[in-house]
């Protein structure tokens, strides 16, 4: 890939906010059914394929990377899902605006 090729897909990256699509160098995210509390989205290649997903993991309060069998990853893809998985972490754990809390007396809080 020549200078100019790497430059357009530079300019490739970013946000599709009507369609919440984000692109990456090599790879972008598509969303798919939405969950009542949690986002899933597909990890697709430039071409189209299916390379894995990004998933909620409840048990660890996170979103986390979901590699199909058999694909193979290198520093750039794997950098931009780490960084996409932190993203999409810390917007779900971001409160709401609807969603205020309340503290307790003994500094609990309660949805109000």
């Amino acid at each position: 890939m020549n200078r100019q090729e790497r430059q357009g897909r530079q300019e490739e990256k970013g946000i599709d906010e009507t369609r919440d699509v984000y692109y990456g160098t090599y790879i972008w995210f598509v969303p798919a059914e939405p969950k009542p509390k949690t986002k899933t989205w597909w990890v697709r290649e430039k071409g189209g394929s299916t390379i894995g997903k990004v998933a909620w993991v409840g048990r660890w309060r996170k979103y986390s990377f979901f590699p199909e069998g058999g694909t193979v990853w290198e520093q750039v893809c794997l950098r931009e899902i780490a960084d996409f998985c932190e993203a999409r972490t810390r917007e779900h754990r971001k409160p709401k605006s609807s969603d205020q809390r309340i503290k307790g007396s003994k500094g609990q809080e309660f949805k109000g």
